[in-house]
């Protein structure tokens, strides 16, 4: 809820509570039920680069090809860099264009 709340003071302790890592990648990087947004798409929903770029610069690996959930409504499902742009976040999409396309040039 914090992350799509925007509260990212809250979304910072509920990863990592006590200044320690609390919650895995795994867990990060899932979409909760009822949701169609993993924590990725609420910061791009959001246009969050500066606590995005926190989580990331704390070990926190976000899986930048998670899509989102279908819904209900028909809308197909969206990389987070689709869900910045659909919101008026072109800077965020931006900055995981070049974070992906990074990754391609060097695999691990």
């Amino acid at each position: 809820m914090a992350a799509k709340k925007g509260d990212w003071g809250s979304l910072q302790e509920l990863i990592f509570p006590g200044g320690e890592r609390g919650l895995s990648d795994e867990l990060v990087n899932t979409i909760p039920e009822g949701s169609s947004y993993a924590i990725l798409h609420q910061l791009a929903w959001h246009g969050a680069v500066e606590p995005y770029k926190a989580l990331a610069a704390r070990g926190v690996a976000f899986d930048l090809s998670k899509t989102t959930v279908p819904t209900n409504s028909g809308k197909p499902p969206q990389t987070a860099q689709e869900v910045a742009r659909g919101n008026g976040n072109p800077e965020f999409a931006a900055m995981l264009d070049e974070e992906v396309a990074a990754a391609r040039a060097n695999p691990l």
